[in-house]
Protein backbone atom coordinates (compact mmCIF):
# COMPACT_ATOMS: atom_id res chain seq x y z
CA UNK A 1 0.00 0.00 0.00
CA UNK A 2 2.77 2.36 0.50
CA UNK A 3 4.03 3.10 -3.06
CA UNK A 4 -0.03 3.31 -4.47
CA UNK A 5 0.02 6.11 -0.93
CA UNK A 6 2.59 7.88 -2.68
CA UNK A 7 1.56 7.75 -5.96
CA UNK A 8 -2.08 9.36 -5.38
CA UNK A 9 -0.37 11.54 -2.70
CA UNK A 10 -2.08 10.31 0.86
CA UNK A 11 -0.38 11.30 3.65
CA UNK A 12 0.17 9.52 6.77
CA UNK A 13 -0.69 12.50 9.30
CA UNK A 14 -4.44 12.81 10.42
CA UNK A 15 -6.41 15.58 11.60
CA UNK A 16 -6.90 15.70 15.26
CA UNK A 17 -9.15 13.02 16.55
CA UNK A 18 -11.08 16.01 18.47
CA UNK A 19 -12.26 18.42 16.05
CA UNK A 20 -13.09 20.74 18.82
CA UNK A 21 -9.27 20.82 20.00
CA UNK A 22 -8.51 23.74 17.64
CA UNK A 23 -9.96 26.82 16.81
CA UNK A 24 -9.22 29.00 13.93
CA UNK A 25 -9.59 32.99 14.72
CA UNK A 26 -8.13 35.88 12.95
CA UNK A 27 -4.71 35.45 12.40
CA UNK A 28 -4.26 32.83 14.60
CA UNK A 29 -4.90 29.37 15.03
CA UNK A 30 -5.40 27.77 19.24
CA UNK A 31 -4.81 24.12 19.70
CA UNK A 32 -5.49 22.60 23.20
CA UNK A 33 -2.78 20.54 23.98
CA UNK A 34 -4.80 18.70 26.67
CA UNK A 35 -7.26 17.34 23.84
CA UNK A 36 -4.69 16.93 21.40
CA UNK A 37 -2.33 13.50 22.31
CA UNK A 38 -1.35 13.53 18.65
CA UNK A 39 1.00 16.21 19.47
CA UNK A 40 1.75 14.51 22.91
CA UNK A 41 5.38 13.32 21.92
CA UNK A 42 8.23 14.28 20.09
CA UNK A 43 7.92 13.27 16.38
CA UNK A 44 3.79 13.74 16.65
CA UNK A 45 2.02 16.00 14.20
CA UNK A 46 -1.68 16.84 13.21
CA UNK A 47 -2.73 18.50 9.90
CA UNK A 48 -5.45 20.82 10.44
CA UNK A 49 -7.78 21.89 7.06
CA UNK A 50 -11.25 23.57 7.52
CA UNK A 51 -13.07 25.48 10.26
CA UNK A 52 -12.52 28.67 8.26
CA UNK A 53 -8.69 28.18 6.78
CA UNK A 54 -7.94 29.10 3.73
CA UNK A 55 -4.94 26.96 3.47
CA UNK A 56 -4.22 23.50 4.80
CA UNK A 57 -1.55 23.79 8.14
CA UNK A 58 1.14 20.85 8.91
CA UNK A 59 1.81 20.83 12.72
CA UNK A 60 4.64 18.60 14.54
CA UNK A 61 6.02 18.48 17.61
CA UNK A 62 10.14 17.95 17.53
CA UNK A 63 12.35 15.95 19.97
CA UNK A 64 13.32 19.11 22.01
CA UNK A 65 9.55 19.60 22.53
CA UNK A 66 9.34 22.84 20.74
CA UNK A 67 6.58 23.05 18.06
CA UNK A 68 6.81 24.13 14.15
CA UNK A 69 3.92 24.84 12.00
CA UNK A 70 3.80 24.64 7.86
CA UNK A 71 1.51 25.23 4.97
CA UNK A 72 0.93 21.70 4.97
CA UNK A 73 1.48 22.07 0.64
CA UNK A 74 5.07 20.86 -0.70
CA UNK A 75 6.44 23.19 -2.98
CA UNK A 76 7.03 20.50 -5.85
CA UNK A 77 4.05 18.76 -6.25
CA UNK A 78 1.60 20.85 -3.66
CA UNK A 79 1.20 17.50 -2.29
CA UNK A 80 0.60 17.23 2.43
CA UNK A 81 3.81 17.21 4.50
CA UNK A 82 4.37 13.97 7.00
CA UNK A 83 6.66 13.94 9.38
CA UNK A 84 10.50 13.14 8.50
CA UNK A 85 12.24 9.99 8.76
CA UNK A 86 14.72 12.01 10.96
CA UNK A 87 14.62 13.91 13.42
CA UNK A 88 14.47 17.82 12.53
CA UNK A 89 12.73 17.35 8.74
CA UNK A 90 9.03 17.05 7.17
CA UNK A 91 8.79 15.30 4.16
CA UNK A 92 6.12 15.15 1.17
CA UNK A 93 3.74 12.23 1.03
CA UNK A 94 4.58 11.95 -2.93
CA UNK A 95 6.95 9.49 -5.06
CA UNK A 96 8.98 13.04 -5.11
CA UNK A 97 9.88 12.52 -2.02
CA UNK A 98 10.90 15.95 -1.36
CA UNK A 99 12.48 17.10 2.45
CA UNK A 100 12.48 19.92 4.35
CA UNK A 101 14.19 20.62 7.76
CA UNK A 102 12.33 22.70 10.30
CA UNK A 103 12.88 26.14 8.71
CA UNK A 104 10.83 25.28 5.70
CA UNK A 105 14.11 24.89 3.29
CA UNK A 106 14.69 21.73 0.74
CA UNK A 107 17.19 19.74 1.89
CA UNK A 108 16.56 16.54 -0.47
CA UNK A 109 14.45 15.37 -3.03
CA UNK A 110 12.95 17.14 -5.76
CA UNK A 111 11.56 20.50 -4.23
CA UNK A 112 14.01 23.62 -5.12
CA UNK A 113 12.09 26.18 -2.47
CA UNK A 114 10.86 26.58 0.52
CA UNK A 115 7.59 25.94 1.99
CA UNK A 116 6.04 28.33 4.04
CA UNK A 117 6.65 28.49 8.00
CA UNK A 118 4.35 30.13 10.32
CA UNK A 119 5.33 31.25 14.40
CA UNK A 120 4.19 29.32 17.24
CA UNK A 121 4.39 30.36 20.85
CA UNK A 122 2.47 29.15 23.90
CA UNK A 123 0.05 30.50 25.96
CA UNK A 124 -1.05 28.62 29.09
CA UNK A 125 -1.41 24.64 27.42
CA UNK A 126 -2.56 26.01 24.22
CA UNK A 127 -0.33 26.15 20.84
CA UNK A 128 -1.11 29.48 19.02
CA UNK A 129 0.24 29.77 15.13
CA UNK A 130 0.45 32.98 13.78
CA UNK A 131 -0.45 32.56 10.13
Amino acid sequence: MGLLKKIFGICDTTAPADPYSWKFSGKQISIDLTQTPELGSPGGAVRLEGNGLSQRIFVIRDEKDAFHAFENKCSHMGRRLDPGDKPGSVKCCSVSGSKFDFSGNPVAGAAKKSIKTFLTHMENHHLVIDL
